[in-house]
Formats: structure tokens, C-alpha cells, sequence
């Protein structure tokens, strides 16, 4: 305990003289707000009533500090009037975190009624303008003259003949199926087909209205996939829109909700969310292709990487959004390429878009947000300890050094919520896991997009990861290996996809559309995010996967969650409600059985990687998990690839490699006598 000079009192007692000038004046504020909000929103006015005590029980402290500071106190007095305004203080915030969170969720739904009604007014303008020019084309038809031009002709006879074909295509295949009925009951053959009894002549009608107009709902299954070298080409595509409805939609477990406003995680299984109200997701109210160059061109976010989807592979030069745009106005018969623009990510791009767009409330239940602001508070709390005048230089340099680790850390933490996807009709993603298993948000904004979903199931992601990992030039495309897996999900525009962790999907683009959509990993995923993440990594050190394919940060948000999240669960243990110490558990021990050092992680060095894993296994609860049950530091078995030569779902993979049984384990903080024989952990599958 020491006395503080009289300069630093000095200092301090000015500085308290200002911030009780700026706390009356606060303070008398939020009377007057109270005073001005109407008597029946009765929450609101107790939230402000509330603000206002405690901005004056605030006031009370500074005045008791500062009368503190006039009677030359000790550091000690100092440090308990501060504690108690910082109490004060984090009550204060959370009361106006929960405040400004309700205004905003009312400015959205005010915003959101505002928008349904903007588009019900153009949705009937557009209506009545249809009815306008139906009733227009009903009158020339009722007063056609004899002599009628010959383009005229041509119009009414080429939609007079596409609606006659259907119709008369239908009443062939429903007779034909009843001929071959008959037939095998009496021994006699089909009737004649009713098309020759339009004047005894059949009807004959351009090739191309029979290709435009009729599904081909009879394709085999065989001539559906096609050949995998041949995926997404436009002979492909021909033939593949026809008969995805049929081929495609064997399953049903994905769900579909009205709106967002009991969507506060990521759901189990593909969800489809009609309406945006609820989602607490702001997107730019007139984007689309005219408006596309505003919203996403910036003098540092001039280009962008652009995949020709009918070769299924990136252009060799980038293309200006411009250029872009340009090339949609084509009519799409006349375009030489298929554009997919799949990698555009806006998050700090300074765009417009950047700006405008928020991400769904469900998000902020991120692993990687949750890490985010765990940084930012921690970042904040070093900036605080270190303007205190009372810090020894130890103290000093070794805050200074964790301010650096933690800006490194923020400066390159990932971002992929904000992905700009735009893609031409004909365009095809092909079946994949999204990178890392993280999960996705999809939202559509202009056009259509339609996903083939399969489960994660166990035999499943078996299939995959053989097919992702087979070296062979020819294979069988995996759509043939799932055949009766896929559930068929139309996302139209203003509609919302929720894909949890681990679905296999692709993605067909019926008309040219644009879509935002985001990408993160979840807490409670763990084990299935590192199990892809490792099948990845193997494809790119293998170079079947280039290294823009991967979720790069993800061994490092892997080691910081560990350091700065379940490091002080873990430690705090008691503190946690039952409910949520199984959770804990299996994320815990996912954890030790998958982290190890990585040439991948650039935030951590190899020793401070080390001591992490080795603090992490010391930290695990006795009654969790037996010694011998428990990794040793090295890293896991490498996955291994599908053999060249064997078929892609009948080959079994190789055993992994057997563990060397002589390793003696590092001591334990728990005290605990090992095994004398070491069980190797079995593979943990979905």
C-alpha cells in the first residue's frame, strides 16, 4: 500500500469532474426518453426507468471517487471505488445490449412489413398488367381477320400445335400403357394410337417443341447419371434437367418452416425457410443484375474468379464484375460459356454489399463467432489492464505479448459469411461436402436454385470419401453409388436454406440467379468437422484439391478454441449446468482424439502447439475417459486412399495403421497409474 503523486491525483480528479458533467447529462436524457414513451409499451418504459437508476447509482460512484481522490488516498481505496463502477458499468451494458437488441428486432419487423407490402404492390401491378395483355391477346383472337398476316400465323399455330402435342402425348403413353394391358389379357395388340384419327393422319410437329416440352420421365437411371467426364457439360445438362424431378426425390427428411422466428441454431436436418421474418438477416432490398456492379465493385475488389460450369472448371483469367454483368444480358441460347461464380466472398471487401448485408441471427451460435468475441473481450481487458499506472514493466511486456498473439489471431480469423454466388441457367455444382463439414446458410435473391441432398449417415460418407479420394480417371459418378438417397429441395427467391454439418449435396441452377449464402463450423460437430477436414488436407498434400479449396484457418480456430474457450470450461467445470456437461464432454474428447500439430497452423509454433495438446489432456475430468483410452501426442493415422484399381462403393479402405504399443504416456495432473497395454482409440464415424 502507497501513496499515489499528487500530479496523478490531480489528473484523475479532472478527468472525474468530466465524465459526472457527461453522466448528468445522460442521465437527465433518459428520464426524458422514459417520459416520452407511450404508457401502454410498459416494457420498454421499465427498461428506461431502469437505465436511469443505474446511470445515477453510476453518478453516486464517480462523485464517491472522485471526493476519494481529494483526500490523497491509497492505491487500495482507489482499486475498490474503480471495482465498483465497473460493476455498475457491465449491469448497465447487458440492460442496454438486451434494450437496443428489442428495438431492432421491432425496426426489423416494421422493415419487414414494409417490404411485403412494397412487394404485394408491385406483385398486383405486375398481375393486373398480365390480365391487361391476356385480354388483349383474347380479343384479336376473337376478331382475327381471314387475311391475317403470315407472322401472325405462325404464332398462334406454333403455340396452338406445343399445347396439342402435350396433350396428345399424354392420351399415347396413358393408351399405349392400356394397349400393352389389354393385349396380355385378350392376345390381341394395342388399338390404333388416337393421333391418326384426326383426319386418319397422325400429327407431325416440329422435334424441337417434343424435346422443350415433354419431361422425359422414361430415362433409365443409366442414361440419367451419364458419364462422370461429362458432368455438367451442356449435352449433360440436356438430359440431366429432364429427369432430376423423377431420379432425385426418393427421400424425404428435410423440413420446412414458414419463417425464422423459432430458428435460433442450426436444425438437425435441411431446412427450408420461406420468409426471412425471423432470421434477423438484413440483406440489400433492390439487388439483382442491374444493380450487381453497385453492390460488388470496389478499387480493391475489382475481379473475380469465374468458373465455366459446362467444363467444370476456372476460367484461366479473372473477370471484371462489368464484364460479368455483360455476358448475363446474352440471351441464353447464345452464350458460349456457362458462368458459376462459386468463391466471391464480400466480408471486408468495402463493397456496398459488404455494408448493407447481415448474416442470420443463427450464426452468432458459431464456433467461430463465439471465439471472436471471447478475443474481443479478452483483447479489451489487456488494453484496460495495460493503461492502469500501477502495471509493473513484468506485468507490462507479458500483456503486450498476448495483445499481439490476439490481433494476429483477429487480424486473419476467417471469413465466409458473406459468399456472393452468381450463376447462369445450366449451371451444376457437383456433389460435395462443403469444406471443413461446416455448415451453410443459403439465401436465394434472385432466380431459383435446386439441391440434392443425401444424409450423413455412416455408409454414406463411406461412399464419399472413397469416390473424393479414388485416383481412378474413370469412376462411377456417386450419384449412381447413392441411387435412392437424395431428397430434391427447390429454394425460390426471398426463400432461406439451413444445411446442417456433413450433408452431401449438389446444386442445379434452372434460371440465371443470385444467391448470398455463409459457411461455419458448430461446437457440437467437432469430431465430423475434423473427419472431413483430414480427408481434405490428404487430397491437397496428394494434389487432387487445390489449396483455395480448403477452410485454411481451420486448424488454427481449432488450437484457439481450445486455448481460449475449453481451456476455461474445462477449468470451471462446476460452474456449468448439468444439462450442458455431456455436450461438453464430447466435445472435449473429440478434440483430444483429433487435434495435433499441423504445418497448416500459422498462429501457434510447434512448441506452443505441443503445450496446448498436452494442457488439454491434463485438464480432462478422471470420470471421463479411461487413461489407456486417451491419444498419445503424435498425429492420427493418416486417412488412407482408395486403391486405383478397385470399384468406388465395393472396395473396403485400408486398416489403419497399427499404433506402436511401447509409447509410455507423459504424466497427468489427475493422479491416475496407466495401463500397462495401450488400446488404440477406434475412428470415430457418422
Amino acid at each position: 500500500m502507497f501513496n499515489i503523486r499528487q500530479s496523478t491525483l490531480t489528473k484523475l480528479i479532472e478527468t472525474c469532474d468530466t465524465v459526472l458533467k457527461r453522466l448528468n447529462s445522460e442521465k437527465s436524457k433518459w428520464k426524458l426518453t422514459a417520459a416520452c414513451v407511450p404508457e401502454a409499451d410498459e416494457t420498454a418504459k421499465q427498461a428506461l426507468i431502469t437505465f436511469s437508476e443505474q446511470w445515477e447509482e453510476i453518478y453516486t460512484y464517480f462523485s464517491q471517487l472522485r471526493d476519494t481522490l481529494k483526500s490523497n488516498p491509497t492505491s487500495e481505496k482507489i482499486r475498490e471505488k474503480k471495482a465498483r463502477i465497473l460493476s455498475a458499468l457491465e449491469s448497465t451494458e447487458e440492460l442496454l445490449d438486451t434494450f437496443i437488441g428489442q428495438l431492432r428486432d421491432s425496426c426489423e419487423s416494421i422493415g419487414a412489413a414494409k417490404r411485403t407490402l412494397s412487394g404485394l404492390e408491385k406483385s398486383m401491378e405486375e398481375t393486373k398488367k398480365e390480365i391487361n395483355e391476356l385480354l388483349e391477346r383474347l380479343n384479336k383472337l376473337e376478331n382475327v381477320p381471314v387475311m391475317m398476316p403470315i407472322r401472325v400465323k405462325q404464332e398462334i399455330k406454333q403455340e396452338v400445335e406445343e399445347d396439342l402435342f402435350v396433350v396428345f402425348e399424354n392420351i399415347r403413353q396413358s393408351h399405349a400403357s392400356n394397349g400393352q394391358s389389354s393385349a396380355s389379357n385378350t392376345g390381341k395388340g394395342p388399338d390404333p394410337s388416337p393421333m391418326a384419327d384426326l383426319d386418319h393422319q397422325p400429327i407431325e410437329l416440329p422435334a424441337r417443341n417434343r424435346e422443350d416440352k415433354v419431361h422425359t420421365t422414361h430415362l433409365s437411371y443409366k442414361d440419367f447419371v451419364g458419364q462422370p467426364s461429362k458432368i455438367g457439360s451442356r449435352p449433360w445438362i440436356s438430359g440431366f434437367k429432364d429427369g432430376e424431378p423423377v431420379h432425385m426425390d426418393k427421400q424425404k427428411f428435410c423440413q420446412t418452416l414458414e419463417d425464422g422466428t423459432d430458428l435460433f441454431s442450426v436444425p438437425t436436418v435441411p431446412t427450408l425457410v420461406k420468409s426471412m421474418n425471423g432470421l434477423s438477416m438484413k440483406v440489400p432490398l433492390n439487388l439483382g443484375f442491374p444493380s450487381l456492379h453497385e453492390y460488388l465493385q470496389s478499387q480493391e475488389h475489382a475481379d473475380v474468379t469465374v468458373i465455366d460450369s459446362f467444363k467444370q472448371k476456372a476460367l484461366s483469367k479473372k473477370m471484371k464484375i462489368s464484364e460479368v454483368i455483360n455476358r448475363f444480358k446474352t440471351p441464353a441460347h447464345e452464350r458460349d460459356i456457362c458462368i458459376n461464380i462459386l468463391s466471391n466472398e464480400e466480408s471486408g471487401s468495402g463493397t456496398k454489399f459488404d455494408k448493407e448485408f447481415r448474416p442470420p441471427r443463427l450464426v452468432e451460435e458459431s464456433l467461430e463467432k463465439r471465439l471472436e468475441r471471447v478475443l474481443i473481450r479478452k483483447k479489451d481487458r489487456i488494453e484496460e489492464e495495460l493503461e492502469d499506472e500501477l502495471i509493473t514493466e513484468e506485468r507490462e511486456e507479458e500483456l503486450t505479448e498476448q495483445k499481439k498473439r490476439i490481433e494476429q489471431q483477429m487480424n486473419t480469423f476467417p471469413k465466409y459469411l458473406k459468399f456472393v454466388i452468381v450463376s447462369m441457367a445450366g449451371s451444376f455444382t457437383n456433389v460435395h461436402i462443403d469444406f471443413s463439414a461446416s455448415s451453410v446458410f443459403y439465401h436465394v435473391f434472385k432466380g431459383t436454385k435446386i439441391f440434392y441432398l443425401a444424409q450423413p449417415t455412416e455408409e454414406n460418407i463411406k461412399i464419399y470419401k472413397e469416390y473424393e479420394t479414388s485416383v481412378k480417371t474413370k469412376k462411377k459418378w456417386i450419384v449412381a453409388a447413392m441411387e435412392n438417397q437424395w431428397e430434391r429441395l427447390v429454394i425460390k427467391a426471398g426463400m432461406t436454406a439451413i444445411i446442417p454439418s456433413g450433408f452431401i449435396h449438389a446444386v442445379y441452377t434452372p434460371e440465371d440467379s443470385i444467391v448470398v449464402g455463409g459457411n461455419f463450423l458448430m461446437e457440437n460437430q467437432i469430431a465430423r468437422q475434423f473427419e472431413l477436414s483430414r480427408v481434405e488436407e490428404k487430397m491437397w498434400k496428394n494434389n487432387m484439391l487445390d489449396y483455395g479449396s480448403l477452410y485454411k484457418e481451420f486448424n488454427n480456430v481449432m488450437f484457439s478454441y481450445t486455448e481460449n474457450i475449453l481451456f476455461e470450461k474445462l477449468v470451471n467445470l462446476h460452474e456449468i449446468p448439468v444439462e450442458d456437461i455431456e455436450e461438453l464432454k464430447e466435445q472435449t474428447l473429440s478434440m483430444v482424439k483429433n487435434l495435433s500439430k499441423n504445418v497448416l497452423v500459422t498462429w501457434y509454433s510447434e512448441e506452443e502447439q505441443e503445450q496446448i495438446i498436452q494442457k488439454l489432456k491434463q485438464l480432462i475430468p478422471v470420470e471421463w475417459v479411461p487413461v489407456e483410452e486417451i491419444p498419445e501426442e503424435e498425429a492420427p493415422a493418416d486417412i488412407p486412399m482408395a486403391p486405383e484399381n478397385a470399384e468406388n462403393v465395393a472396395v473396403d479402405p485400408e486398416a489403419v495403421p497399427e499404433q506402436d504399443m511401447t509409447r509410455t504416456r507423459l504424466p497427468r495432473a489427475c493422479k491416475r497409474t496407466a495401463s500397462t497395454t495401450h488400446v488404440p482409440p477406434k475412428r470415430r464415424r457418422r
